[in-house]
């Protein structure tokens, strides 16, 4: 276990519990709005963010959903070894075929998070903030290992880190069984390591994780300016580290989730926690760490264990559409911050683990309508409460997004910064860096070259191998092993997480079954074809439209019964022919572009935005320009809705076709949005604008269909 004395809270007797019922907890804030009433002298929009530091820029990295995995990890017990590596160490990884179907990678991440210390170092600064997810569900063998290499940082470099907690760290608000059975083993094979076999996998709840957590952020530290949480009875003028540390104990910072009967007066009611803060690390720059996590209750509560795993609903996506109907008191105590930064003149900036504002780029009810799986963005109402709360920058994470959203209106200006994970496509950090004049610049840094990123492809050669042998359905595309840096690694685990997951689970059946393997070039015919012949007018001929057109791409059908379906298809290729010699672009240019690039290409600028990904989808611009032309000439009609007409009344490859136009004008969307690589936010002036003349893809690929 970790060194208590870095976390010096002593817990309270269980009769000095603090804890407010669940009606207080959401009605709460009452006297607070008052004092926030008495404290607002003047107008916030122009004071929160005044300088107070003139004679340096102040500089705050952040860093997103580590997800992080002790690829060299000792279990306690000696339950699991590992494999032994050519270096002579022993690997505890997990299988690339588990990797590939997350939305995150398991063990390069490990050295990607050296990788941008090592940046953030080497750029002088001194201040990051993890905004959760740093665990992959908070095991204690990760923990050790994550705090190792936070400690390494904070005593060779003097960094000092504050974190908020993802809903991978916890699961749930209390400790849990857990393990995971995809860790990689002997001769390629796939193990389990599970807590019943080891105690360093159980899943820890907030009490066991701050055991690992606390000193970065959670608990008050003596060197801090200020340290307060939602329960605090103290202010500013009365602060002590003492008084701070007395109050800050996991028991004084309780709500109550249930306010109906329990089942009899002796009963204990349930009782989660609540980690937000509010600390003051540096001399007038306040950090608003705020415990976005909402733990709802299941429908069968025990109310005889209290703590017991199901009574909770993993926190998942709930994120702010939750907080501000669970957890009142804390959008109060927000609002009475917000006031007392400006009073005070601190410059405020929040972070949680969750968008506070929605990161669609105006794509979101397009989405909605073509895929299957939800987005899970902060409603309006949502949007509208949080900006009303007056806090003007948030950063966040959740979602593994680049992403700038701003919400405006006449009495409230919110920008959301969106964080990339370093643990998936586009690797990423962002730093922040606080300028005089009421204005912030937003860096984003890429994690391009990782230094060991490759270290187990050899024992991933091994696993390959023996599904290969086996005849496995988890075989996965060996080329990611090609990857020259860990950018392109990152590529690769997009492109087999979109073949694997991603195309089965989301995309509309008419176009799944043969979208991924569709060349480009028939995927441009199939925007020129054109035709009366509908499926019921083909009998037996096909068993669905898409195979159908499958078989038309791929030139496979030559069945007579065809006839004018073939003669038809055949005119739309000479349409892409003469639009390709026009545009003096030759078949073979494209022959490298298939629809499973473009489908990942979907999901590059959703993740990534249009600056980031500008450089990954550039070889196949040619190729989305000439889809804008052929779809604006097509017959498809309207993109505002896919008809609900039975597939066998429409002409066949129109529903494709649609979904397909569809996805171009999704694609467009995604491409363009607010800057949201390297920016500069003016709070007096209520804008956002670019700081560089970098490449976004939106400049060179407008499809406006």
């Amino acid at each position: 276990m970790p060194d208590k004395t870095m976390n010096p809270i002593k817990k309270t007797s269980t009769k000095k519990r603090w804890f407010v019922s669940r009606r207080e907890f959401l009605r709460a804030g009452t006297l607070l709005g008052m004092n926030a009433l008495a404290l607002r002298q003047f107008e916030l929009h122009g004071e929160t963010f005044r300088d107070t530091t003139k004679d340096s820029l102040q500089q705050i990295a952040f860093l997103a959903d580590v997800h992080f995995h002790d690829v060299y990890a000792i279990f306690e017990e000696g339950s699991f070894q590992g494999i032994k590596g050519a270096d002579g160490r022993n690997a505890t990884i997990r299988t690339m075929s588990a990797q590939l179907s997350s939305t995150r990678l398991f063990n390069e991440n490990y050295f990607a998070l050296k990788a941008a210390l090592d940046s953030i170092v080497a750029r002088n600064i001194k201040l990051v903030v993890l905004t959760g997810d740093f665990s992959d569900d908070g095991q204690p063998v990760h923990m050790r290992g994550l705090k190792r290499i936070l400690d390494e940082y904070t005593l060779r470099n003097g960094i000092r880190f504050i974190a908020t907690f993802g809903n991978h760290d916890p699961v749930k608000p209390f400790e849990q069984p857990h393990g995971k059975r995809d860790f990689l083993g002997e001769y390629g094979r796939q193990q389990a390591v599970l807590s019943q076999q080891t105690a360093d996998m159980r899943a820890l709840g907030y009490e066991g994780l701050l055991d690992y957590m606390g000193q970065f952020g959670p608990y008050p530290q003596k060197e801090d300016t200020y340290w307060e949480s939602p329960f605090s009875t103290y202010s500013y003028t009365d602060y002590t580290f003492e008084r701070a540390r007395a109050e800050a104990g996991l028991e004084n910072r309780m709500y109550e989730a249930y306010e109906k009967a329990t089942p009899s007066p002796d009963a204990p009611s349930i009782r989660i926690p609540d980690l937000s803060y509010l600390v003051e690390p540096v001399e007038g720059v306040w950090l608003l760490g705020i415990d976005a996590n909402v733990f709802s209750l299941s429908p069968d509560v025990d109310f005889l264990h209290p703590e017991a795993p199901a009574n909770f609903v993993a926190a998942g996506n709930a994120g702010w559409n939750r907080l501000v109907v669970e957890k009142k008191a804390v959008v109060t105590w927000i609002k009475n911050v917000v006031d007392r930064a400006a009073a005070l003149n601190k410059r405020l900036i929040a972070f949680s683990h969750y968008p506070m504002l929605d990161t669609m780029r105006g794509a979101g009810p397009d989405i909605a309508a073509m895929f299957a799986t939800g987005r899970n963005q902060p409603t309006a109402e949502t949007m509208r409460e949080m900006a009303a709360t007056g806090l003007r920058l948030h950063f966040g994470g959740h979602l593994h997004k680049n992403n700038t959203a701003v919400y405006a209106s006449e009495d409230a200006f919110l920008v959301d910064v969106q964080i990339p994970s370093i643990a998936a496509y586009v690797p990423a950090f962002k730093v922040l860096t606080l300028h005089p004049n009421d204005s912030a610049e937003i860096e984003t840094i890429t994690l391009d070259d990782v230094p060991g990123f490759d270290t187990f492809f050899d024992h991933y050669r091994v696993e390959h191998a023996h599904l290969a042998q086996s005849e496995s359905p988890a075989l996965w595309n060996a080329r990611i092993l090609e990857s020259k840096n860990y950018r392109a690694y990152t590529q690769g685990h997009l492109m087999e997480l979109t073949r694997r997951r991603y195309l089965p689970r989301e995309w509309p059946k008419e176009i799944r079954e043969s979208f991924g393997t569709m060349s480009g070039i028939s995927l441009l015919t199939l925007l020129a074809f054109n035709t009366d012949v509908r499926m019921q007018d083909l009998d037996t001929v096909a068993d669905s439209e898409s195979r159908l057109i499958a078989k038309l791409s791929d030139g496979e059908s030559e069945d007579i019964r065809l006839g004018k379906l073939i003669t038809d298809w055949h005119a739309a290729e000479q349409v892409v022919i003469r639009e390709l010699e026009k545009r003096e672009i030759t078949r073979e240019s494209l022959s490298d572009i298939n629809g499973l690039m473009i489908a990942t290409d979907y999901y590059r600028l959703l993740g990534a935005g249009g600056s980031l990904a500008a450089e990954d989808i550039k070889p196949r611009v040619c190729f989305y320009n000439i889809a804008r032309t052929l779809a604006k000439a097509s017959s498809a009609l309207s993109i505002e809705g896919i008809e609900p007409n039975p597939e066998d009344l429409m002409p066949v490859g129109m529903r494709f076709k649609r979904q397909f136009i569809h996805l171009l004008h999704i694609i467009d969307k995604l491409s363009g949005g607010l800057p949201n690589d390297h920016f500069k936010i003016d709070f007096k002036y209520r804008c956002v604008r670019m700081m560089h003349d970098g490449n976004n893809i939106s400049d060179i690929m407008q499809l406006d269909i």
